[in-house]
């Protein structure tokens, strides 16, 4: 029997990449199918724009923003979403006072970077903050994030980083 289509949704200037050692387990006896976020600036517009394409029923897994996007989907059309997981994501709105402008602060840096050296030597400054310590040295790995990254353009990073920033508050959503 024929499960039910699977969405995957990657996180922060992700892509299929994160996905592919997992798709030859999770491809059996379903269709998957890695979204891509392209231009759009708010959660709200990536679930929209993921609803549009999507199946009538389907399930969903997202990564990090890729869940919070998850989160958006299954607040616009629950009924349409058969299973959720959600993996290594937050699902609050961005902070008031300090920690959210700091949140901000570092975002920015991070898009400034982008934007004069380009999103590979931003993606190197990141990787190093994000990935374990123990995963540092191992150059086939960083290789392929840095890959990863330097396929998306410094404007689809700014759309990324406006949508977390304005992202909304999915507590009810939980």
């Amino acid at each position: 029997m024929q499960t039910e289509p699977l969405l995957l949704v990657p996180g922060l200037m992700c892509d299929h990449t994160v996905w592919e050692p997992l798709l030859p387990m999770l491809n059996a006896g379903r269709t998957c199918t890695v979204v891509d976020h392209g231009m759009a600036d708010s959660l709200p517009r990536m679930a929209r724009q993921l609803l549009d394409a999507a199946p009538d029923r389907f399930a969903i897994a997202g990564h990090s923003m890729g869940a919070r996007v998850a989160l958006e989907v299954l607040r616009q059309a629950p009924g349409r979403i058969t299973r959720v997981a959600l993996l290594d994501t937050g699902y609050q709105a961005r902070a008031n006072g300090a920690a959210g402008e700091e949140e901000a602060r570092k975002r920015h840096a991070l898009l400034a970077l982008a934007r004069a050296q380009g999103v590979r030597t931003m993606a190197t400054a990141w990787v190093q903050g994000m990935v374990h310590p123990a995963r540092l040295a191992d150059a086939p790995l960083i290789e392929a994030i840095l890959a990863m990254f330097e396929r998306k353009s410094a404007d689809v990073f700014a759309c990324q980083i406006h949508a977390l920033l304005e992202r909304p508050d999915a507590s009810g959503v939980l």
